[in-house]
């Protein structure tokens, strides 16, 4: 309501202003007393529209409709205003209106705040001046007829009406006003109120009253709302005038006392003429029912106010006792002060205490204060000498966010020490134990802040500040100086110096890691009401830190700023302005001035590269600005950097608004900066404004195999803006390796006066691949894009697939919602779709994507693994864009995967993945090409660690390498722990029959194990080979993670080991255990029966055994052992399984070849007869796998197709040859020691069909027929 009439008065004041400067056309001037009605009380965040204006030029002037708002809206509405009033009174000096009314008033709300404006100061200073009042206001009639106040505005609703007058002229001052509630009619306010200096009559008359739950007890937040009622009265002379005052609250006495005044004859013994005035006041009574519960115990039961003085007719007043009581408050004592205001004695002694428990609640406003006591003391009295004293203390202060120990105030001094000085002393202030919820603040201020300083004040106003110091932690600041009275605008002239010695400890308050040291010196003068100054400022800093990483560098070591400046009437000055640091200087001067204005500065950086790591050498800047006297500015700007590259800023500005903008940059050694490119960037380019639009021209260029193009135009009043851009780049291939050639970016963006943004996006690459992106953008954020991209040869990325990779879709937003639609296609069977809807308000999603891939595309990753099929996912995102949000399905069937270094192939694979609330339940199955089936099931996290519980089936699984061993597996194995290792692996794997091949493990030809190569240097070529076949080996840091272990292996039977004329069978069972990173193995395969057969003859194996080493690698020992009449002979295979060797040994101990003739024949080698021993060496190199025998030797030298020596079941020695007659005949001898020989005969008739013969040199004959057929 306030605000309305203060809005109504200003309008009356603009009338006559506007008046005027207005000619004799009614309605000409309505229209300009609008306008300048609007423009002129409309300001910042304040909007005013007149409407309806009618009389513009008359004595009655009437305005439909006035309204107020901010940013938020309309905040007040005047309807019908009217204003009667004699404008010949405004030339005698009088506002004289006859009726100043509103049909209606009303306030919606408050009004927003308004923020000071942030616009610059004129350079020139202004004088200052007092402002001139009006001297005489008589408004005959003020009427509202309805104020409506919103509930905002004092909590509830309520309706108003207003009438009422004001006089204030020649001394006299007559009001009359009521207020009364529309809508609840008992509520009321009326005051009438007159006095006059001629008759010295004083009449007074104040009611306020309301029910329950009113205006005043809401505004006031009285506990309860209670019915409010107050009056005052009062009537009769200053000599003799007395008023009565009373306070109550639901018909109960709060507060009441009198105020009176007495006429008295002057002091004995002084010349003054007239009657002084007693005066007194006794006010009492109990208010904490009007107060809040906390507030209460510091008023108590009985608040009182107690005062008695008088007032000479010289101006003198004497306050001989005055006392304000209250339950924790007690302050009394006397004042007299001088005819001029000037005090003669004082004594003021003052306690606050709680009356009870630790502390006590001020009655302040805003958060709870607490204290636990706090003492005042002040004394002066001229009487006795001219010194005053102070003092003030006050503990335990307890605010939300602050905590304070102690606070302290001490001061003496004396008044009038001497000629032309008004009082002198000293002050000094301490703050203790300092606690702030602020940790930025807390850290700034300290917890212990002193001040202290000395002062005097002369006469004029004048006061002199000898010392003034202010000393925190890390920090302290003195000032000295003069300050002059009002009159003089508050001239100062002095010093002053800030230290601060760990800059840290503001870097809360500052927002960023600042730091450092520093020391700030000013000296000068100023005055602040009318802006002039002549200062000049000295800065020290040692290593400051800014928290900018691009700016620290800049400022390291020692920084030295300097200005010297003046502004007065003619404008602001600036003498001198430096910079020295380590790695910065600059240098500024110059005039600014309302007619003209001329500066000038430079700087220089000793090495961008502090700033630009990959740019070293140093960096120049110079400029100018000026406006003239016509109000045209004009500057320049040049810098210049390393290896010759520079830009330079040119421009333009009229007053009327008009612009000319050029720029010219030029960047060589652009690799420092892109390594995929090398040369030069140039660009240049023009911006113009005309008439409130802008038109912008770029284009860039140079060496660097990139070209551009932007062009446009912004309209500053609407925001409308039109600009198309392009760009060009020679070959793309030096970002992206595998698309070689040019690349186009082309693009269109228009914003529309009514904010409307639509645009286009196009981008183009080699072989036809492209990128496009359309779109409209809505003023209240609605949005509508689509999208279309094809990437052509994919191959280039991903070598097992080959084609073009598409995605097209739309996108469209509605408030805080975007709806999503899109498919992506291409090769390997890519056939997938996303769409739903994501907010941005909740962060919540709500997406599907369905289709399908082909799983080789990730064989590049896998390699040397790969695998082959298909897989189809339908997942759904449902909730806040994380994994615990994500379900569906990812499966795939008839999929194949080849395990080159396990040497398996899986087929048939099925899998099913279903994710739900973070995790996965994985289920697949798998054949084994080699036989068998093994299966996976159990439960992954999404989230890191990937927490698992897996479970593998075996079923039947052949195991081989389809050499040396082939076997079946069954069992289960069990993981559960992170996938990141640190888990265990527990489970057991049961041995079908298994099958080792002592021949293929140590074969002839493969027997020798190839050496390990230490490759000490390759190519790349070679390098790619290898890692394929993943034989190079990251370095890792650390220790990394490792697995538990705790597998059985039972192999309790069926292990059968056979080649090189071994027969052996083996069973038990292997427990591993430990870590994968330290292996601990126990239990053994031993020998369950087996034998050696051995140049025809059979030797059974005594030890037989197979062991796992840590590596989990097969160690194979096979031992049989004969008997003769010289002793023991021993044959050992043993060995990895990999390469087994073979010892022969005797007991006792003999040479080798003795211990193998004992071995094979049963006699000493030196019984053997050359047959003998040529066999015995030719089975001793098939054992070991050597190269021909000497009977390969033999049979090769005589062109035969067979030898061979053996013996037959007696022992006798015999010798076998054999060749073939024809091709489809063979011929064999046999000659054996006791002189027998065979020959026989054998015929191919047919593939099938054989005829033999034999015949003996004792003329035995034979005949058989054969028919064989192979399977």
């Amino acid at each position: 309501m306030r605000r309305a009439l203060t809005f109504a008065l200003v309008l009356m004041v603009a009338l006559t202003t506007a008046l005027r400067a207005a000619d004799e056309d009614a309605e000409e001037a309505g229209g300009f007393l609008v306008d300048l009605l609007q423009n002129t009380l409309s300001g910042d965040s304040r909007y005013i529209r007149v409407t309806g204006l009618e009389g513009a030029l008359s004595s009655q002037a009437r305005i439909a409709s006035i309204t107020v708002s901010d940013d938020d809206g309309v905040w007040l509405t005047i309807n019908n205003a009217q204003l009667d009033w004699n404008r010949l009174a405004l030339l005698r000096g009088r506002f004289s209106v006859n009726r100043l009314s509103a049909e209606e008033i009303i306030v919606d709300r408050r009004p927003n705040p308004v923020e000071p404006p942030a616009d610059l100061p004129a350079p020139e200073a202004a004088p200052f001046q007092l402002p001139e009042l009006p001297v005489a206001v008589n408004i005959d009639t003020i009427s509202a007829g309805r104020i409506e106040l919103g509930a905002p505005v004092v909590g509830i609703p309520a309706e108003l009406s207003l009438e009422g007058s004001l006089l204030l002229a020649d001394g006299a001052l007559e009001t009359d006003l009521n207020i009364s509630r529309l809508d609840r009619p008992s509520d009321q306010l009326d005051l009438t109120a007159t006095f006059g200096n001629a008759s010295r009559e004083i009449s007074l008359y104040l009611l306020v009253q309301e029910d329950p739950g009113g205006l005043l007890s809401e505004l006031l937040n009285v506990p309860d709302r209670p019915s409010l009622q107050l009056a005052v009265r009062g009537k009769g002379p200053v000599e003799d005038f007395t008023a009565d005052l009373a306070l109550a609250s639901d018909g109960q006495s709060r507060l009441s006392g009198q105020v009176t005044l007495q006429g008295a004859p002057p002091p004995e013994g002084s010349d003054q003429t007239g009657n002084s005035i007693v005066f007194a006041a006794n006010i009492a009574g109990d208010v904490t029912p009007l107060l809040a519960t906390d507030y209460r115990a510091f008023f108590g039961p009985r608040t009182q106010l107690t005062l008695d003085g008088r007032r000479d007719p010289d101006g003198r007043v004497e306050i001989g006792a005055f006392d304000l009581a209250s339950n924790a408050l007690s302050l009394s004592g006397a004042v007299d002060l001088a005819a001029g205001g000037a005090p003669e004695r004082v004594q003021i002694d003052g306690r606050i205490a709680p009356p009870e428990g630790a502390e006590v609640v001020l009655p302040l406003t805003g958060p709870r204060t607490a204290i636990r006591g706090a003492e005042v003391s002040a004394k002066i009295d001229r009487s006795v000498d001219n010194s005053w004293t102070l003092a003030l203390s006050l503990d335990g202060l307890t605010r939300p966010g602050l905590e304070l120990a102690r606070a302290e105030v001490n001061g003496k001094g004396r008044l009038d020490p001497k000629p032309a000085t008004l009082i002198d002393g000293t002050l000094s202030a301490a703050l203790d134990g300092l606690a702030l919820d602020d940790p930025a603040l807390a850290s700034a201020l300290g917890e212990s802040v002193a001040l202290d300083g000395a002062f005097a004040l002369l006469e004029g106003g004048i006061l002199v500040l000898d010392r003034l110091a202010l000393d925190g932690t890390d920090y302290a600041a003195e000032l000295a100086g003069r300050v002059d009275g009002l009159t003089a605008g508050f001239q100062l002239d002095g010093t002053a110096e800030i230290t601060a010695s760990d800059l840290s400890r503001f870097a809360g308050l500052a927002g960023r890691e600042i730091g450092g040291s520093a020391v700030v010196k000013v000296a000068g003068s100023g005055q602040p009401l009318g802006g002039a100054f002549d200062v000049d400022l000295d800065l020290q800093a040692e290593d400051l830190r800014s928290g900018i990483d691009q700016l620290d560098p800049l400022i390291t070591g020692s920084t030295e700023l300097a200005l010297n400046a003046r502004r007065d009437a003619d404008g602001l000055r600036i003498e001198r302005l430096t910079l020295d640091g380590t790695a910065l200087t600059a240098r500024a001067s110059g005039d600014l001035r309302s007619d003209g204005t001329d500066v000038e500065f430079d700087a220089r950086l000793d090495d961008l590269g502090r700033v630009v790591p990959d740019a070293s050498g140093p960096v120049t800047a110079s400029g100018a600005l000026a406006e003239a006297a016509d109000g045209v500015w004009s500057g320049q700007v040049r810098v210049n950097g390393p290896t010759q590259s520079y830009a330079t800023f040119d421009g333009s500005l009229h007053p009327e608004g008009d612009a000319d903008l050029t720029f010219d940059l030029t960047l060589n050694g652009i690799e420092r900066f892109v390594t995929q490119l090398s040369g030069s960037l140039t660009s240049t380019g023009t911006a113009q404004r005309r008439d409130g639009t802008w038109t912008i021209d770029a284009d860039a260029g140079g060496t660097a195999g990139v070209t551009a193009k932007a062009s446009g135009t912004v309209e500053e009043a609407t925001g409308a803006a039109d600009v198309t851009f392009g760009a060009r780049l020679t070959n793309l291939g030096s970002f992206v390796p595998q698309m070689p050639g040019p690349a186009t970016v082309s693009g269109n963006v228009v914003r529309a006066a009514s904010g409307v943004m639509t645009g286009k996006l196009r981008i183009d690459g080699p072989d036809a691949s492209f990128a496009e992106l359309d779109g409209t953008i809505e003023t209240d954020g609605a949005a509508a894009l689509t999208f279309d991209a094809a990437l052509a040869r994919i191959e280039r990325f991903q070598s097992e697939i080959s084609g073009t990779l598409t995605a097209k879709g739309e996108a469209q937003r509605s408030g805080t919602l975007w709806r999503i639609d899109s498919a992506l296609g291409g090769p390997a069977g890519i056939d997938a779709t996303v769409a739903g809807s994501f907010d941005q308000a909740t962060m919540r999603a709500d997406l599907a994507s369905t289709g399908q891939v082909q799983l080789g595309i990730a064989n590049r990753i896998l390699n040397p693994r790969s695998v082959n099929g298909l897989a189809r996912f339908d997942l759904r995102l449902a909730g806040p864009p994380a994994l615990n949000s994500l379900s569906g399905t990812i499966t795939t069937s008839g999929a194949t995967v080849v395990l080159p270094n396990l040497a398996q192939t899986l087929t048939d694979v099925t899998a099913n993945v279903a994710l739900s609330g973070g995790q996965a339940n994985v289920t697949a199955s798998a054949a084994v090409r080699a036989g068998g089936r093994l299966s996976v099931s159990g439960l992954v996290s999404l989230s890191p660690p990937f927490d698992a519980n897996l479970t593998t089936q075996l079923q039947q699984v052949v195991l081989t390498d389809n050499i040396s061993f082939t076997t079946t597996l069954d069992g289960q194995l069990v993981y559960s722990g992170p996938l990141t290792g640190n888990g265990n692996l527990t489970g057991q794997i049961v041995f079908g029959e298994s099958e080792i091949n002592l021949a293929a493990a140590s074969g002839a030809v493969g027997a020798a194990p190839i050496p390990e190569i230490d490759f000490r240097r390759y190519t790349p070529p070679p390098r790619d080979t290898r890692a394929r076949a993943g034989l190079l080996r990251e370095q890792s840091e650390g220790r990394g993670s490792v697995i538990g272990l705790d597998i059985s292996l039972i192999a309790d039977s069926r292990i059968f080991v056979r080649g090189r004329g071994v027969q052996a069978e083996l069973g038990g069972r292997v427990q591993i255990g430990g870590t994968t990173k330290q292996l601990i193995t126990s239990g053994q395969i031993e020998l369950i029966r087996g034998h050696v057969n051995f140049l025809g003859r059979r030797l059974e194996l005594t030890e037989g055994r197979v062991t796992l080493q840590g590596d989990l690698n097969p160690y194979i020992e096979l031992k049989a052992t004969t008997s003769t009449d010289d002793g023991e002979a021993t044959l050992q295979i043993l060995g990895p399984l990999s390469a087994p060797v073979i010892e022969i040994t005797s007991s006792p101990e003999r040479p080798t070849e003795e211990a193998l003739a004992m071995l094979v024949f049963g006699n000493r080698f030196s019984s053997l007869s050359p047959l003998q021993i040529a066999e015995l060496a030719s089975q001793l190199a098939a054992l070991n796998g050597g190269g021909p025998s000497f009977l390969d030797r033999v049979r090769e030298r005589l062109g035969l197709a067979t030898v061979d020596v053996g013996t037959d079941e007696e022992g006798n020695a015999n010798l076998g040859v054999g060749t073939y007659l024809a091709d489809d005949v063979y011929t064999d001898v046999t000659v054996n020691t006791r002189g027998e020989t065979e020959l026989s005969i054998n015929l191919d008739l047919t593939d099938n069909l054989k005829v033999r013969g034999v015949v003996d040199n004792s003329g035995d004959t034979g005949f058989g027929l054969f028919f064989q057929r192979d399977y």
